[in-house]
């Protein structure tokens, strides 16, 4: 059991990043564990003297995709303590086989949000009923249409070899895996702008009785749509606002977007999850659990980049 559970103990944790989303995770960590400290580790220099001096209790990366693995080395030259680390934990030219051995979690934080909450309602009634369950996912993000998108990490090719896909199509097939399990069908598409940058993607991700469509962009109008039915009900949930929905006239995907015969506005909270998944890390950190946890994790990583994996074998550098 770690020390951040003793009462009364100055849990320090050391951290790699400085945007909003590291911002918003300070936020939450402070909440868990009130006394707790930050070490920015890159104000260090990379200094092993400082690292030790200050004897962080765990470690939080939350720095562009292209930096966790080489951050997450760095950390283990000197300790073998947990990590929380955003998602994806790599890269596809990575293939970091020194992961599958170590305390990292890696925050997939959409298996937190009230989405997933909505999905596991789907699931459990399809055990009980046999229906089949239709999601389709269509989110857009326009920060492709900024200038500073071209300088950014989030519009780099080479920091960012498949753009929206492993940064937003991410936590939707990861959603799709942590409720339903394995797809036994997957396929994906990538699609780059006039300046060659991968902006838009697609997926269908499929087993005996779901299927998921999952469009991302970062080119069309600010969007975020996702629509669930069943053969006896549905979900809709549009920028925010989720419907209850009955009476498709048709069971396919394309009857999510029929005017349905009812419809029944139901509160939903904005909630991406993120809290909740800051609990889950604190729970399997102090059950040792970390490793079982990240070991699906890159089972469910290989499934989802192989579509446009070419051989990554030996590209990993030893730790």
């Amino acid at each position: 059991m770690y020390r951040v559970t003793v009462a009364g103990y100055e849990v320090r944790i050391g951290y790699f990043g400085n945007g909003r989303q590291f911002k918003k995770l300070q936020g939450f960590f402070h909440a868990a564990i009130p006394n707790a400290t930050f070490l920015d580790l890159k104000s260090t220099n990379a200094s092993r003297s400082a690292f030790k001096k200050f004897g962080a209790d765990f470690f939080v990366i939350a720095s562009p995709n292209s930096m966790h693995v080489e951050q997450i080395r760095l950390i283990r030259s000197f300790s073998k303590l947990p990590i929380f680390c955003e998602k994806p934990v790599y890269q596809i030219h990575e293939c970091p086989a020194f992961l599958s051995s170590s305390d990292v979690y890696v925050n997939n934080n959409l298996r937190y949000s009230t989405l997933a909450a909505a999905l596991k309602i789907f699931s459990e009634e399809h055990l009980a009923s046999k229906s089949r369950i239709f999601i389709k996912v269509d989110v857009s993000y326009p920060i492709a249409t900024d200038p500073a998108f071209g300088v950014s990490w989030r519009g780099s090719q080479h920091l960012m070899p498949l753009g929206v896909y492993e940064n937003v199509a991410v936590h939707y097939f990861d959603l799709f895996w942590f409720i339903f399990g394995a797809p036994l069908r997957y396929t994906a598409t990538l699609s780059r702008n006039v300046n060659g940058q991968p902006t838009t993607s697609f997926f269908v991700a499929e087993n005996d009785f779901v299927s998921m469509h999952c469009y991302c962009s970062y080119e069309m109008t600010a969007k975020e749509s996702i629509g669930v039915s069943s053969d006896y009900k549905g979900l809709l949930i549009e920028n925010g606002i989720a419907s209850e929905t009955t009476g498709f006239n048709e069971k396919s995907i394309s009857g999510l977007y029929l005017q349905p015969e009812t419809v029944s506005p139901i509160p939903y909270l904005d909630n991406d999850g993120t809290q909740g998944s800051v609990s889950r890390f604190l729970e399997l950190m102090n059950s040792n659990m970390i490793a079982v946890d990240l070991a699906d994790k890159l089972r469910a990583m290989e499934v989802f980049y192989k579509p446009f994996s070419s051989s990554c074998a030996a590209m990993d550098k030893p730790l």
